[in-house]
């Protein structure tokens, strides 16, 4: 399907990413581990959930930088056939989850271990659930992106050219068209989640003054609105998402909400501290 250089430049990229995004997700799982003792909540459901949200969110950011990555493989080729290539993505990008994503699924098992008699989904059955899902989000990032190639710039029945730009995968799709950031429902859902954890930490953070916390309740407030627009203007929420994690991430009371919206700002490209 692809020349087989591309290919191995391709998985060479998810790789690198998948490597990059280790510390990342240890720190995230560490506060949340953190901060449960602190409550001295440490051995309880709490925690398991907590560490799964997490790694949840860490899935679907791993996802999105494979996908990424073998967009822009991609867009170096004048054409690219589109038959099965909608199958040989996602395969590949489920390879990479399971392979190169260990850390985040011994994470879970490691503190699931810690609570005794816990029930549900076993540390596996999550995992695998939870990859499943990154999977089905990111192959609509998919369709999405093979539907815009062969309708706007096709190169023949079964062919498409692909266009990368910058880090958010925008897709150019014919001469002189601007590419656009496209931020699809199920990105939006994330954003309003972590955006509404933020704010229910934020009103009730003790080492807020009253004016701090009312201008970052503003902030939220201005993402939220921006990110419920049925065209959401990528540049602006991307900015005000910068300057919300920012704001909260030297907040201790605000450390698991900070990680969800730094996971999902790193959706949109927007990679806080």
């Amino acid at each position: 399907m692809l020349p087989t250089a591309v290919a191995d430049t391709a998985n060479r990229a998810v790789s690198i990413a998948m490597q990059d995004r280790r510390d990342a997700f240890q720190r995230a799982a560490g506060d949340v581990i953190t901060e449960a003792s602190k409550r001295g909540v440490l051995h309880s459901s709490m925690t398991v959930m907590g560490v799964r949200g997490v790694a949840k969110t860490e899935y679907e950011v791993r996802a999105q930088l494979a996908w990424q990555a073998w967009l822009r493989a991609l867009s170096t080729q004048q054409s690219v056939v589109t038959t099965d290539l909608r199958p040989f993505l996602l395969s590949e990008i489920e390879k990479a989850l399971e392979s190169d994503s260990r850390d985040v699924a011994d994470k879970v098992t490691e503190v699931q271990n810690m609570v005794r008699g816990m029930g549900g989904e076993t540390p596996e059955q999550f995992s695998a659930a939870a990859r499943a899902r990154a999977l089905e989000k990111v192959g609509s990032e998919i369709d999405h992106a093979i539907l815009e190639a062969t309708s706007k710039h096709s190169q023949g029945a079964s062919s498409a050219t692909f266009n990368f730009y910058g880090q958010v995968g925008a897709v150019q799709t014919g001469p002189g068209a601007t590419a656009m950031v496209t931020i699809t429902a199920h990105q939006r859902q994330t954003i309003a989640g972590a955006l509404t954890a933020v704010q229910e930490v934020v009103e009730r953070a003790p080492e807020l003054e009253p004016a701090q916390r009312a201008e970052i309740v503003e902030l939220v407030t201005e993402a939220r609105a921006e990110v419920e627009k049925d065209q959401p203007n990528g540049l602006k929420l991307r900015t005000v998402l910068g300057g919300i994690g920012t704001t909260v991430q030297t907040l201790g009371s605000a450390a698991a909400a900070y990680q969800l919206l730094k996971g999902a700002a790193a959706l949109i490209g927007v990679h806080l501290p």
